[in-house]
């Protein structure tokens, strides 16, 4: 089992806002012969306080893993979690540092405390059977109307079964989102995504799904 104390802090890439100069250069370069062969190409300049600011964040990480043979097979116990302490950022230079921990203010972008993913494996022969949890605690989200409101926790179990019986051959049949549960409401758009109505960076729209797999390694 293994924990581990972290912190990570961003210094500010760029220390001046932007300048008509700046865009004045971008102009000068598409208008000139150095230019000729650059097409289909859109040249952003602007987002004058991007990357201004800092990042702090500090939390924990723990893995640990179990395993053990009986009569009738093999185990195995998995658990990996990440636990936010602080995660606070600065939208430009000599602006406040402001926490964004469990709530997303910042761009309609959530950051949870806490998120784990359990497994649990058992082998018997040429079988494997595996069964994963994937948790993301919940979080409070700002109404584009005005006024808050809590994002529910994200729980989805998979179940997987593969069968090794042939030399270098494994198939593999298995089950994602195994409760069929649906993601939960949002009521902005996060990562940059126009889409909203569930959170696309934590969990995914679809229901229940079957899948299988062929892998054969050739040796």
């Amino acid at each position: 089992m293994a924990v581990r104390d972290m912190m990570f802090g961003r210094k500010a890439r760029r220390r001046r806002l932007g300048t008509p100069e700046d865009v004045a250069a971008a102009v000068r370069y598409l208008a000139s012969e150095d230019a000729g062969y650059v097409t289909g190409t859109t040249l952003y300049v602007d987002q004058p306080i991007e990357n201004l600011g800092d990042l702090k964040t500090a939390g924990w990480d723990i893995d640990a893993r179990y395993r053990w043979d009986a009569e009738f097979g093999k185990f195995m116990l998995g658990f990996q979690g990440t636990y936010w302490t602080e995660w606070k950022f600065q939208v430009g230079k000599d602006f406040p540092l402001t926490s964004y921990l469990g709530n997303s203010f910042y761009g309609g972008n959530a950051y949870p405390r806490w998120n784990h993913v359990f497994t649990m494996d058992y082998s018997r022969g040429p079988f494997l059977v595996s069964l994963e949890n994937t948790y993301t605690s919940g979080w409070t989200e700002a109404f584009v109307a005005g006024g808050t409101h809590e994002i529910a926790a994200i729980s989805r179990w998979n179940l997987a079964g593969t069968w090794m019986g042939i030399k270098n051959l494994a198939i593999k049949l298995g089950v994602k989102n195994l409760e069929d549960k649906l993601p939960p409401y949002t009521d902005v758009s996060s990562n940059g995504s126009h889409a909203a109505g569930y959170p696309n960076a934590q969990a995914s729209p679809l229901g229940r799904f079957w899948y299988t797999t062929v892998t054969y390694t050739f040796k």
